[in-house]
């Protein structure tokens, strides 16, 4: 594989383990960040800034043939406390930065039948409280992954992955929404809830990235993917 690999949120623990990955695979990779990451080579922005992409240049050195959207906000509330400015940080972040990302960079894209790779999540497909929010942006990012197929389709495929329980630095925070006292029996029933009997890690999330990204995924474009070790599989009313 080679080529030009954006990789917004590259400094997360998947975003990051995404961009070694890539880099090993031989992209030159850019990650799109809040700050800068060691060892990746970052654009420092703000990707739910309504202009973020004319931040962003047309790179010289090779068209982008490969986008990977791993960025996420966040926020833990119940609904009757979420403000306005958090749903629309969540949709900006969530949805339309690699909308954005993708109209800028469409030519390029569809000269090098390039692919798009967005970092979805469980909760677009079943959830927990306080994450409203979050859910409901990640689910419509799955749609958008449907209607982005079809429209930049044959020449660009877009391919979703949605993760569980993944171990990152993220996933400890999430821990947050529950008192302290409870936080580590949570992450046991979780483990506990889980097929695989285990957490998944972030070099498995970038593993999924780095086939998604090569010429034999290319039909899978419209599908979101999940990879949650077996926890969606349960029905939970039994």
């Amino acid at each position: 594989m080679s080529g030009l690999a954006l990789v917004t949120g590259s400094g997360g623990g998947i975003g990051s383990e995404i961009c070694r990955k890539l880099d090993f695979l031989g992209y030159s990779v850019i990650g799109l960040d809040l700050v800068e990451t060691p060892g990746i080579s970052t654009i420092t922005c703000d990707i739910s800034e309504a202009d973020f992409p004319n931040q962003l240049p047309q790179f010289e050195n090779g068209q982008v043939s490969l986008i990977v959207h791993t960025a996420a906000y966040q926020p833990a509330a119940e609904i009757h406390q979420l403000e306005d400015r958090e749903w629309e940080q969540a949709l900006l972040t969530n949805l339309l930065s690699v909308q954005k990302l993708a109209s800028k960079y469409r030519k390029d894209l569809e000269s090098t039948r390039g692919t798009i790779i967005t970092i979805s999540s469980i909760h677009s497909i079943a959830t927990s409280p306080k994450m409203a929010a979050y859910a409901a942006s990640k689910a419509a990012l799955n749609s958008w992954v449907r209607s982005a197929a079809i429209e930049l389709g044959p020449k660009v495929a877009v391919i979703g992955l949605a993760p569980g329980a993944i171990d990152t630095p993220k996933l400890r925070e999430g821990l947050q929404r529950w008192p302290l006292e409870t936080q580590t029996a949570v992450l046991e029933r979780l483990v506990s809830k889980t097929p695989m009997g285990r957490l998944g890690s972030a070099a498995e999330v970038a593993e999924w990235v780095s086939f998604l990204a090569s010429p034999n995924a290319r039909f899978a474009t419209g599908s979101t993917i999940v990879l949650d070790g077996g926890v969606s599989a349960w029905l939970g009313s039994e």
